[in-house]
């Protein structure tokens, strides 16, 4: 593995084995993030984005969820061999994540520095004066007073709250931190500054970014590469440059499609027609099969494997998109 790759997974197999039914969340994923990359990670409800991030931390529910094959190296490491003990170290440590929702992510009953004091004390060999000093300091990192470590969550706005989840993320100086939708939850004006202040941390601490988002405009804005993520596979992806110049793939027009275009007067968007496959009961062939516009007799029955279509940009399709002259 190149010594620049901070992650790699390969291969990924994630399902959820319920009473009546098998879930297939993840199918087949794999993908490389470098040193100081930062990579978006896009897709409708239910495309198996957050699977793949709790998958690399080994949060995964089980049960009834299960990695089911499929490797997740960490600086050359497999981390599908590590213990639970082991694992505890790397949360926090090596990797962070930042969860969908900053009002179910706090704990109501402790203090905010209490929060951020915990992570510290669990990977640094410090005193409790030591680590109250360095909650106040990531405070003021995200822009919060360090006087108000000792107040409570519902004493936050929403936007504050999530200053606080980023907050405790990054408060071991984390190699890789996992942003899942961090700004879902959030008003727009908000959501501006939550982003602006992941991608100044990033830059400040060196870090890399894995960024789960449904909005291409935050992927343009913030990452490198983007990988588009339909029914637990990776359709295409490669540099951010490359894939919004020369879409390839069908579902990735179709999203493309259904943001409102300022320069364009029209009366309606354009959806994609019909409905994400049931994970439950996906088809023989191509998922997308069945919405794709651009549908061939062999997508019904083979399915499409990720190829290079030109330097950093790979598309999973039978009959791309065809650029034209």
């Amino acid at each position: 593995m190149d010594e620049n790759t901070l992650l790699k997974i390969d291969n990924l197999v994630v399902k959820y084995f319920l009473r009546k039914s098998t879930v297939e969340a993840v199918n087949g994923v794999s993908f490389e993030i470098k040193k100081g990359e930062r990579v978006g990670l896009v897709g409708e409800t239910g495309a198996g984005k957050t699977t793949t991030a709790l998958s690399i931390l080994d949060l995964v529910s089980n049960p009834p969820g299960r990695i089911v094959s499929g490797d997740i190296y960490l600086n050359g490491e497999n981390l599908r061999q590590k213990s639970e003990k082991e694992m505890r170290k790397i949360r926090g440590n090596d990797i962070a994540m930042i969860f969908q929702d900053p009002m179910t992510s706090l704990n109501p009953v402790l203090t905010v520095g209490d929060q951020i004091m915990e992570v510290v004390r669990l990977h640094n060999n410090m005193t409790k004066f030591e680590a109250m000093d360095k909650a106040k300091e990531m405070l003021e990192l995200v822009g919060i007073p360090g006087e108000r470590y000792l107040e409570y969550p519902h004493q936050f706005s929403g936007g504050m709250k999530q200053r606080v989840v980023i907050a405790i993320a990054l408060a071991c100086n984390p190699k890789l931190l996992i942003a899942d939708e961090p700004t879902s939850a959030l008003d727009v004006t908000i959501q501006a500054q939550v982003l602006d202040l992941i991608n100044e941390l990033r830059n400040r601490l060196g870090m890399s970014l894995l960024l789960i988002t449904h909005d291409l405009g935050v992927v343009a804005e913030t990452c490198d590469k983007v990988m588009i993520m339909y029914a637990g596979h990776i359709v295409e992806s490669g540099t951010v440059d490359k894939v919004y110049r020369n879409i390839m793939h069908p579902y990735t027009s179709g999203l493309f499609n259904a943001i409102p275009k300022l320069d364009e007067d029209t009366d309606r968007l354009q959806p994609i027609k019909g409905m994400m496959p049931d994970p439950s009961n996906l088809p023989e062939g191509c998922a997308f099969c069945d919405r794709c516009p651009n549908a061939v007799e062999a997508c019904k029955t083979r399915k499409p494997e990720l190829v290079q279509v030109e330097e950093d940009h790979m598309v999973a399709c039978f009959n791309p998109i065809k650029k034209e002259a």
